[in-house]
This record gives structure tokens, C-alpha cells and sequence, in this order.
């Protein structure tokens, strides 16, 4: 399990979404440490805010808060509109 302050970078592959523990800010990957099935939905976001809390710890059980800068809510936006052609 990740530690309280444990910073991850999250890759979106055409497979799954892979969960990757990293160096402080440098967002250096160290190991993988989850993968989530392609499927799971990490919005939404809020976007009057400089950082916001995602939805990662309800689809792998764990609690762990996983917040997202700004410059990263179009790309979760972009995955979860994804997930539901058509709906916004």
C-alpha cells in the first residue's frame, strides 16, 4: 500500500489504467502499483479549483485520496467522456 503521501502518476493505455508510484514531483516512476480495468471513471472534476480529488481509491478498494492538477482535467475529462459516447 501506497504511504500517506505517496505521489502516483496515472497512464491511460488502449489496455487498462495503470497506477504508477513516482519521486515527489519530479513524477519519476519507480514501480507500478495498481492497474484499473479501462472502464473506471475518475471524474469529475472541479474545475473552480486549482486541484482536484479523483475517483481512484472507490475502483481499487484502497484508501488512498488521489488528487489531479488543473493542466490534467481535460485529459480525465476526455477519458470519461469516452466511456459514454454521447453523453456529456
Amino acid at each position: 500500500m501506497a504511504a500517506a503521501n505517496q505521489f502516483l502518476v496515472i497512464a491511460i493505455t488502449d489496455r487498462n489504467i495503470v497506477l504508477i508510484t513516482a519521486r515527489s514531483f519530479t513524477s519519476h516512476p519507480t514501480k507500478i502499483f495498481a492497474r484499473l480495468p479501462l472502464q473506471t471513471r475518475l471524474g469529475p472534476v472541479n474545475h473552480r479549483a486549482d486541484w482536484s480529488h479523483i475517483n481512484c481509491q472507490a475502483a481499487f478498494a484502497m484508501d488512498i485520496k488521489t488528487w489531479v492538477p488543473l493542466k490534467a482535467y481535460g485529459l480525465v475529462d476526455a477519458h470519461d467522456k469516452s466511456l459514454s459516447p454521447g453523453i456529456t
